[in-house]
């Protein structure tokens, strides 16, 4: 059963109540004086890693490429993984 955080409007108070969905929605139909509360630590914070990479660079981080490129370049034969031109990240067209 999910918990949700509750606040009383008459009084202030903060509370988390464990109900069903379909029992969440009959207790707010019934307790109009009651809200969803809302705070920053309720919600995870979400961030796409790619974008947080500097993307001044245009090589990848150095343990990516010993750890994998390194790793690919000698497990598979006859690739030209070192011909490319120093693994370039591509850049998004938006900056």
């Amino acid at each position: 059963m999910p918990i949700y955080p509750l606040k009383n409007t008459e009084t202030e108070e903060i509370f988390e109540k464990s109900l069903k969905i379909a029992e969440y929605e009959i207790y707010m139909q019934e307790n109009p004086h009651i809200q969803r509360y809302y705070e920053m630590g309720n919600f995870a914070l979400v961030a796409d890693p790619t974008r947080l990479m500097d993307c001044s660079s245009s090589k990848p981080p150095s343990d990516f490429q010993k750890g994998i490129i390194q790793r690919i370049a000698h497990s598979i034969p006859g690739n030209r993984i070192n011909d490319i031109a120093k693994y370039q990240t591509p850049r998004e067209w938006w900056y």
